[in-house]
């Protein structure tokens, strides 16, 4: 549904370089969707679709969530041979150091579960 959303002809409009939105109706569930999702498909895909236009959601800019969710994404993908994340392979995020000054950030996330 976000796709069709996002692929409307005025979608342009509504989710222009820079523009704000007060409710959370895509970047949230995308989010949600592409840091959960243990298929790499439908993961990669809302990753595409939250990085493919920069707009904000309330507290959500979207570059920022893609560019954290597809950390972990990489994190999860490394050594993992097939299409299906297993639970060994998880990463979570840990802490974001944040410097507002330079516009960057620093995560951290643990891979793994039990020992």
């Amino acid at each position: 549904m976000s796709k069709m959303v996002l692929d409307h002809p005025s979608s342009s409009v509504r989710f222009a370089k820079g523009a704000f939105c007060c409710n959370m109706g895509l970047v949230y569930p995308l989010l949600n969707l592409a840091s959960n999702c243990r298929d790499r498909r439908p993961g990669r895909e809302a990753i595409e679709m939250i990085s493919g236009r920069a707009w904000r959601e309330a507290g959500w800019v979207c570059q920022m969530c893609a560019d954290t969710v597809l950390f972990l994404r990489e994190i999860e993908e490394g050594g993992v041979e097939i299409d299906y994340i297993p639970e060994w392979a998880r990463a979570r995020l840990t802490g974001i150091d944040s410097n507002l000054e330079e516009r960057a950030a620093h995560l951290r996330c643990i891979r793994g579960v039990g020992e």
